[in-house]
């Protein structure tokens, strides 16, 4: 049984993660700050319930945390909203560029091997789909 870190651990693909990685009888800690309100509430009791770690912090904390024997992390910590960064880019860009840079600050100081990191389709801009990693990136927003 393996140990995973789960970053915006309270989110909609986050939370069904979470719940996927403990029911294959892993050990799970979701990270999250609950910005969004009742419904992280909700995930967090659920999956609380369901025996998973539930931490509540900033991002951009993470480099001091007490997390022991993490064998991966998934980064799915982030401001998501386009209309939202544009009208609070310095906000957006410490949470999605620098709370990521800390994910990777944490996972070299506690040697945790494995990261894998979500990004979005809109990188691709109007791409046809379906979608390939190494199709260039014409991202239309910031």
């Amino acid at each position: 049984m393996a140990t995973y870190l789960v970053t915006g651990g309270l989110g909609f693909i986050s939370y069904h993660l979470c719940t996927a990685l403990q029911k294959k009888g892993h050990a799970v800690i979701a990270y999250d700050n609950y910005r969004n309100g009742v419904y992280s509430e909700k995930n967090a009791t659920k999956l609380s319930s369901q025996g998973v770690q539930i931490v509540r912090e900033d991002i951009g904390n993470i480099a001091s945390q007490k997390l022991s024997s993490i064998d991966g992390i998934f980064h799915l910590a982030a401001i998501p909203r386009v209309a939202y960064s544009i009208e609070n880019p310095v906000e957006t860009n410490k949470t999605n560029v620098e709370g990521t840079i800390q994910v990777l600050e944490f996972a070299r100081a506690n040697s945790i091997p494995k990261i894998v990191f979500a990004s979005s389709s809109s990188v691709y801009g109007d791409a046809p789909a379906p979608f390939i990693e190494t199709a260039p990136s014409h991202p239309m927003s910031p």
